[in-house]
């Protein structure tokens, strides 16, 4: 049974999968904290070398300026999602 890809190629038996949600939202731990205004960061720094519409390169810009990432990180209507998939198999024989 395929399973979208999930350890295709890898000899694996009896894959599963599980998928998880993590919705975060202020005020944010000081781990959490750093690790979404670094990704904010380099989204915000790739937008800027996409076409976007108008609304979209303001909002990035506003989150590439340190206060506006404070702001927006600080937002307590500011709702940061992120999700991990988690996939198990066995080893054939093993």
């Amino acid at each position: 049974m395929s399973r979208g890809g999930v350890g295709a190629g890898t000899g694996l038996a009896g894959v599963w999968r599980r998928s998880t949600l993590i919705e975060r939202a202020a005020p944010l731990d000081p781990a959490t904290r750093a690790h979404w205004g670094a990704l904010l960061t380099f989204f915000a720094g790739t937008a800027a070398m996409l076409d976007l519409p108008p609304a979209d390169r303001d909002l990035w810009a506003r989150l590439r300026d340190p206060a506006g990432l404070d702001a927006f990180l600080d937002d307590p209507d500011c709702a940061l999602i992120e999700g991990n998939i988690l996939a198990v198999g066995t080893v054939p024989g093993a």
